[in-house]
């Protein structure tokens, strides 16, 4: 059995975040389009995950 990869409060490694490409691609169009992104949900959904590869634009 493998180890859960998920730990609150740290990114899980991208090669392990997988099935949320349309997400992604979502987040990644609101961004370059310097339009407004939220993202909420409990602990443990994987927020910091998602958007830890997400680029920086300043």
């Amino acid at each position: 059995m493998s180890q859960n990869p998920f730990i609150v409060g740290k990114p899980v490694p991208p090669e392990r975040f997988v099935g949320r490409e349309s997400e992604i691609a979502a987040a990644f169009d609101q961004i370059y389009n310097r339009s407004h992104l939220a993202i909420w949900g409990g602990p443990g959904m994987g927020k910091t995950s998602f958007l830890h590869p997400l680029p920086v634009i300043k």
